[in-house]
């Protein structure tokens, strides 16, 4: 019998239900971001542009009203708190290179 080693080995994907669990997740921050679109309109914002892809990431939702122009990150998560959590540092710098490449085209 071969001895067990003490180091973890490489993590395994689950593979069955993997692509089911993509498509849903998908389905489901794409219904997000509509929301977010549906309360930025209420809220009198006009969306110029969804899913902008710049060099280095992509802005979920750009909008604006009068002068004030807003990048959008939508989190779709069941809590609030698990949506905070998913907000890291690496993720605000991403949109921030974003926002300022694209600050750079216009």
């Amino acid at each position: 019998m071969r001895a067990r080693s003490p180091w973890p080995g490489p993590k395994r994907r689950k593979p069955a239900n993997e692509p089911r669990q993509r498509l849903a997740a998908g389905l489901f921050g794409r219904r997000a971001e509509q929301l977010a679109i549906l309360f930025l309109r209420t809220k009198g914002y006009r969306v110029v542009a969804r899913t902008y892809g710049v060099r280095g990431g992509e802005i979920d939702i750009i909008a604006w009203r009068g002068r004030a122009v807003v990048f959008v990150e939508v989190k779709a998560r069941p809590k609030l708190e698990d949506a905070l959590i998913a907000i890291t540092p690496a993720k605000t710098r991403t949109h921030v290179r974003c926002r300022a490449a694209l600050a750079r085209r216009k």
